[in-house]
């Protein structure tokens, strides 16, 4: 992703991308579910057992939650 686009950030892309992974197989977005409820972007949810929250690019319940994250470029070795 960051390849592609090496001048626009992991936020402004990773729903595109995620759009066209769910084209591939035919599958649904999270735009199906019209109350964000249990497929969506950018969802806070509770992890199990600590009461914590947490912020998810992706939320689909019951099933999977992915996180995207910003290539970084590692430091060159002189």
């Amino acid at each position: 992703m960051a390849d592609l686009a090496p001048n626009v950030s992991e936020r402004a892309t990773y729903q595109e991308h995620w759009r066209d992974l769910c084209a591939l197989p035919g599958e649904f977005t999270p735009s199906r579910d019209t109350t964000g409820q249990d497929y969506a972007f950018e969802k806070y949810i509770e992890k199990i057992g600590t009461g914590e929250t947490d912020f998810d690019d992706v939320f689909k319940r019951n099933d999977l939650t992915a996180e995207y994250k910003a290539q970084v470029k590692s430091p060159r070795k002189p």
